[in-house]
């Protein structure tokens, strides 16, 4: 079974392939404990991701403010990518500071989202 921190890795390894493939230029902030797992470069926009994953059905996520203040600074979308138990990595732009997610909900699927981001 996969530790919280091989689930945590291998989300943002996905993330960071699926923003590369649909044209993005993406570099991981590996082990940094910063509010920021992947900076992402685009077109017209830049992206701040969080990732957050979960074995389970919901997912709450909090702390999210400094994601937010820094994406503002900077002039990028701040971004949750997620995934529940078993689910494909999701895409959210971030508003609030707290964050919850279940499974039941409708979600967006990152593929899509970048895609889209990017004018493609």
């Amino acid at each position: 079974m996969a530790t919280n921190y091989q689930r945590g890795y291998q989300l943002e390894y996905k993330a960071k392939k699926i923003f590369e493939e649909a044209g993005w230029l993406a570099t991981r902030s590996p082990a940094s404990h910063s509010p920021i797992d992947l900076y992402v470069m685009g077109k017209e926009k830049n992206i701040l991701v969080q990732c957050k994953t979960t074995s389970k059905d919901r997912l709450y996520v909090y702390g999210l403010k400094e994601l937010i203040e820094t994406a503002k600074k900077n002039d990028a979308i701040p971004l949750l990518v997620y995934s529940l138990r078993y689910t494909p990595p999701y895409a959210m732009e971030v508003k609030d500071e707290k964050v919850k997610v279940k499974r039941d909900e409708e979600h967006k699927e990152l593929k899509e989202y970048v895609t889209k981001k990017n004018g493609r």
